[in-house]
C-alpha cells in the first residue's frame, strides 16, 4: 500500500492518543490503537471484522473499530471526520475545537518524524 495510507494511520493514531489523554482516559494506548488500526481493512484488502477475529483485542477497541461505539469510537469518528472537514462530529467527544486543532498539529509533527525515521517521507 502507498506510504500515504500508513502516514494517515499513524497520524490518526497519534491524534486519537492525544485526545484520549485530554478526555482523561488512563489508557490512551487504546485510542492510539484505534487510530492505527482504523485503516487496516484498506491496507490489507479484507473486511475489518474478518481481520479483528484473528486479533486479541479488547471489546472496547473492537466496538470502536467496527461500530465507532464508546468514547474511543466517537473519538475515532471525530478524528476521521476532522480529516475530511466534517466538523459536526467533534461535539461527540465534548472537546473544544481548539483541542482538536492542537492535537492535529502535534500529531502532524510527530507522525512526520516517525515517517522520516521509517524512511518513508
Amino acid at each position: 500500500q502507498p506510504p500515504a495510507l500508513l502516514a494517515t494511520a499513524v497520524l490518526r493514531a497519534r491524534k486519537c492518543e492525544l485526545l484520549g489523554k485530554i478526555v482523561g482516559r488512563h489508557d490512551p494506548s487504546t485510542f492510539y490503537s484505534a487510530g492505527l488500526f482504523s485503516l487496516l481493512d484498506v491496507m490489507m484488502g479484507r473486511p475489518m471484522k474478518e481481520l479483528l477475529d484473528h486479533m486479541p483485542i479488547s471489546s472496547e477497541l473492537e466496538a470502536a473499530l467496527l461500530k465507532r461505539k464508546g468514547t474511543v469510537g466517537a473519538t475515532l469518528r471525530a478524528v476521521a471526520d476532522y480529516e475530511q472537514g466534517e466538523w459536526r462530529t467533534i461535539d461527540l467527544v465534548r472537546l473544544p475545537p481548539e483541542d482538536f486543532a492542537d492535537a492535529y498539529f502535534a500529531a502532524v509533527r510527530w507522525s512526520a518524524e516517525v515517517m522520516r525515521e521509517l524512511g518513508l517521507a
